[in-house]
């Protein structure tokens, strides 16, 4: 049996298709209100609360609304 030399045989590698970056719109977004600006504020993380987001937010002048007022999600 004879063998080939290395540098001769090619490997053909498969060509993954590029996919195009999306950003993230996973979360519903609310009507829009005139005056306002709504976000998304993280509350705990894998089941652990988050207080000192929470404080840090309020701090900065976020205040949390009602789901009632937002029926819409």
């Amino acid at each position: 049996m004879t063998k080939q030399n290395r540098d001769l045989e090619t490997r053909v590698q498969a060509e993954r298709p590029v996919a195009q970056w999306a950003p993230p719109e996973t979360l519903p977004q609310p009507n829009e209100r005139e005056g306002w600006s709504h976000r998304y504020v993280r509350t705990s993380t894998l089941g652990v609360s988050d207080p000192m987001n929470i404080s840090a937010k309020r701090r900065e002048g976020f205040e949390p609304v009602k789901a009632e007022d937002y029926p819409e999600l």
